[in-house]
Formats: C-alpha cells, sequence, structure tokens
C-alpha cells in the first residue's frame, strides 16, 4: 500500500507527464478561444455602435465565415485535447508502477 501512495492522483499524472504536445494543444486552445471572444465582442461593438448602419450582405457573410472557422478549429483542438488527455489519465500512472518496479528489483 505504501508504495501506491507515492503516485500522484491520476490528473496529476497526466498534467505533469503531458510534454510539449499536449502543452501546445492546451496553449492554441485558450489563443483560438481569446480570439473568438475578441472577434465577437468587436463584431457587437460594430453593430451596437452603428444601428443605423446597415452592413453589406459580403461583410456579415466573411465575417460569418470567419467565425464558423475558428468555432471548427476549437471544436478541432478541443477534441484533440480531450484524446490525448484520455490517453495519459489511462496509460501514464500504469507505466509509472511498471518502471517503479523495475526500479525495486
Amino acid at each position: 500500500m505504501g508504495r501506491s501512495q507515492k503516485i500522484p492522483p491520476v490528473a496529476q499524472t497526466a498534467r505533469q507527464s503531458s510534454g510539449p504536445p499536449l502543452l501546445k494543444l492546451e496553449t492554441r486552445l485558450d489563443k483560438l478561444e481569446t480570439r473568438l471572444t475578441r472577434l465577437e465582442e468587436t463584431l457587437n461593438d460594430i453593430i451596437d455602435s452603428r444601428p443605423f448602419v446597415q452592413l453589406e450582405d459580403s461583410f456579415k457573410e466573411e465575417t460569418q465565415r470567419a467565425l464558423t472557422q475558428l468555432n471548427s478549429d476549437i471544436q478541432s483542438v478541443a477534441s484533440q485535447l480531450k484524446v490525448d488527455k484520455r490517453k495519459q489519465t489511462i496509460n501514464k500512472p500504469y507505466n509509472l508502477v511498471v518502471h517503479g518496479d523495475y526500479h525495486q528489483h
């Protein structure tokens, strides 16, 4: 039992063992979410500040396309992040136990 207490909790293990690829995905996701928020705020500001100005259809379509693409990118990164985290939470703790056993023999 004493040996199992030395193994960190699963979530902490996944975070510590994540390595650069997972960290890059988390950073990219944060940046994409920030960009999406800024775009939405900017678009709302434009619409709110010029209520009587008719926005051109092409501008509306282009903005909607950009927001849709950005949202798609965020979903893609988020799903990759979930897959990576699931793999790491399943695999890493067992690998640590196995390596620990090798060193103790």
